[in-house]
């Protein structure tokens, strides 16, 4: 998302052990006289085997009491997988199609090719029970796409890559105040394969059906704290 800005990523350790992560574009660090290492980033940056679309530098820096802040630049390549990965994720959450749904099947294939298969699988079992019924387009395996299902191919994919999924509450009737609350999927539940537990931002845990929240993007990715819990 910010390659096209040459960021810098910085990470900060304090004397507390305080961690601050921060992205800073090119505009920023390249005017900033102050910017830790600044003439060093522009040599990398420079060089001819830096390559914008392929790889980012990190500036890992720790601040000493009484000392000089200890200072190390890495340089590091952009995981196209999980690149990727991302942009299926926000393309199955944009729209209903089923190109999208292929998209992600494949994804897991080359990820996994061990488990040829599985996904698609899942993403049938998963359409069977959203409708009781699979139907797919003619000609096609993959079952016809619909918010709900892509919905969950989603969140099957973000779950995979360690990532949050964020989402927003809709359509709820038993408990309407509940629509507009904002949260994550914590994972699948274990007693009714219908729901998933969901945790609002309150803290507030609940099931609710993937019909019944949206994916949505509150900033950058976080790191989730939990994977799927039925493997695939």
């Amino acid at each position: 998302r910010h390659r096209g800005e040459t960021p810098v990523l910085h990470v900060t350790r304090s004397p507390t052990n305080r961690i601050t992560i921060s992205i800073t574009p090119r505009s920023i660090w390249d005017q900033d006289p102050s910017f830790p290492d600044r003439e060093m980033i522009r040599l990398t940056f420079g060089s001819a085997s830096f390559r914008q679309d392929d790889h980012y530098m990190a500036v890992f820096t720790t601040e000493r009491r009484g000392m000089p802040d200890h200072r190390m630049r890495y340089n590091y390549s952009f995981d196209k997988n999980l690149i990727r990965g991302t942009e299926i994720a926000e393309a199955l959450t944009a729209a209903t199609r089923a190109e999208d749904l292929a998209d992600a099947i494949a994804w897991f294939d080359n990820k996994y090719p061990l488990r040829l298969g599985t996904t698609l699988q899942w993403v049938r079992d998963r359409s069977s029970t959203l409708s009781d019924d699979i139907t797919t387009t003619h000609g096609s395996v993959i079952p016809v796409p619909s918010r709900a299902l892509n919905t969950e191919v989603a969140w099957l994919l973000t779950a995979d890559l360690r990532l949050q999924f964020d989402i927003r509450l809709m359509g709820l009737r038993g408990n309407a105040l509940l629509n507009g609350k904002e949260g994550f999927v914590r994972h699948q539940c274990l007693t009714d394969i219908k729901r998933w537990e969901v945790q609002l931002d309150d803290g507030k845990r609940i099931q609710v059906k993937s019909e019944n929240f949206m994916h949505i993007l509150r900033g950058e990715y976080r790191r989730g704290k939990e994977g799927p819990a039925h493997r695939w």
